[in-house]
């Protein structure tokens, strides 16, 4: 009998819910909110009320901004045929609204965006940029630069001036979502701001204005320390969003189910979205060192939340490097606790035999149904070395793939790469022991031990016994 079905895969892959990345609405403030201070270039300082700025008004706060420039390969670019729009930075403005002041949009923030933390994580709100998109601006599909290796995403708050077009498109896997500030705007009976705030990983545009003056406030999302945080979001906290009580709901319910591997095993998932893992720099090469943590803490939408019931469940959870294989079918993909410093394996030995040798590795052999269960065929000098049995309940994405330099010697010395990717496994313990022996005894409607309440009792039984 394999150590669990099809089935058992696909009902906990049916209760893995992936949100949009993003969410967004307006924000009522009080009407000294919308005042933005600002200094000309003759150093004249100057209020402009946004709840109710002429044209002339935008265009006065133009002249004192420079043209937008945007990052790649960490270097500002100037390119109007990429991004044509205005700029001002925070040092040469002044608000009176900060958006973790208002509680309702940090309520919605943490619905939505950081599900699967603890309910009360502190997060931060750093002001980055005052931008204006005036006719015919625009900033076509791009990522955000991460500001550090904590920033999660970015809000973009703007104003009530009129305009038309300049829809932020927002798009991630094969979706997309528009939100049309201009429309939204337009809608309210009264000035409001309006916001939307999304992963960093989320690659967006701003389409071409086509009247009128769009004119945002962009802030860079963090997760905080608890020193760092806004003194106002400590306090505030929201209930466990629906998907993640059905994850939990569903996972309990196969830790109840002695089909489900009934030895133990390990469940693999694949990351919904880009993590950093950069960790200093690399010994040998000009490139980053790396390490998982930094992405096991930045975690977020349902990865996020599989991490978090799996931890509640006292199910052994972490982020792993997976090496690939190369070309040669007979090489295995190799699981590891954390990136390799490969960069210093100078052998003529093929990768995947020094990172199961001196790496610590483990053979991976993946598991996506109960008829590839037996795994691939390999070399027979690979057969000494510790497997690990994986059952893929959502496949390894493309978010987080990586390429490694590293040298490999046969007659002469040769520049390789070491292909991978990021995963999240989820180890289980055997039916009856650990994590699966409960602590209360199941009862139906009518307070009789159910059958599943009598096999909890038992297993509570053996583990006492074996206490001694």
């Amino acid at each position: 009998m394999p150590d669990l079905s099809g089935e058992h895969l696909a009902a906990l892959r049916s209760v893995i819910v992936d949100k949009p990345p993003y969410c967004s609405g307006v924000c009522p403030v009080a009407p000294d909110h919308f005042h933005l201070f600002y200094s000309t270039n003759g150093d004249e300082a100057r209020r402009i009320d946004m709840s109710k700025a002429t044209e002339d008004e935008i265009k006065l706060l133009a002249d004192v901004c420079s043209p937008a420039t945007f990052g790649r390969n960490n270097e500002d670019i100037l390119d109007e045929s990429y991004r044509k729009a205005w700029k001002l930075d925070r040092s040469n403005f002044g608000l009176t609204f900060h958006p973790l002041d208002h509680d309702g949009l940090v309520k919605v923030l943490r619905s939505e965006l950081l599900e699967g933390h603890d309910e009360k994580k502190p997060i931060k709100a750093e002001l980055y940029k005052l931008n204006i998109y005036g006719p015919g601006s625009f900033f076509k599909a791009h990522k955000d630069t991460p500001r550090a290796e904590n920033m999660f995403g970015s809000l973009v708050v703007v104003y009530p001036t009129p305009h038309e077009g300049g829809a932020l498109v927002l798009r991630h896997g094969e979706q997309e979502w528009k939100f049309d500030s201009g429309e939204i705007l337009g809608a309210q009976g009264e000035p409001r701001l309006a916001y939307a705030a999304f992963y960093g990983d989320v690659e967006h545009e701003v389409a071409p204005v086509e009247s009128g003056y769009r004119v945002t406030l962009t802030y860079n999302l963090y997760f905080a320390d608890t020193a760092d945080a806004e003194p106002s979001d400590a306090s505030l906290s929201v209930s466990k969003t629906l998907q993640e009580t059905k994850f939990r709901e569903m996972m309990q319910r196969l830790l109840d189910d002695p089909t489900f591997l009934p030895e133990g095993g390990s469940l693999g998932f694949g990351l919904k979205y880009q993590y950093p893992v950069e960790n200093g720099k690399d010994k040998y090469w000009d490139i980053p060192a790396k390490s998982v943590s930094v992405a096991q803490r930045c975690l977020k939408g349902s990865d996020a939340v599989i991490s978090k019931v799996a931890q509640e469940l006292s199910l052994p959870t972490s982020v792993k490097v997976l090496y690939l294989s190369d070309d040669d079918s007979w090489t295995p993909t190799v699981l590891q606790d954390n990136f390799q410093p490969i960069g210093d394996w100078m052998t003529e030995e093929a990768l995947q035999w020094n990172l199961l040798s001196d790496g610590g590795g483990k053979i991976l052999q993946s598991v996506h149904n109960e008829e590839d269960a037996e795994g691939r065929d390999l070399h027979d000098a690979y057969l000494k070395f510790p497997k690990e049995k994986v059952y893929w309940v959502t496949d390894w994405t493309e978010y987080n793939k990586f390429a490694d330099p590293y040298m490999t010697y046969g007659n002469e010395s040769e520049l390789a790469w070491a292909y991978g990717n990021l995963c999240l496994i989820v180890r289980v313990e055997r039916y009856g022991e650990g994590n699966r022996v409960a602590i209360q005894a199941g009862t139906s409607d009518t307070g009789k031990k159910t059958g599943r309440g009598r096999a909890r009792g038992r297993a509570r039984g053996r583990a006492r016994k074996a206490r001694g």
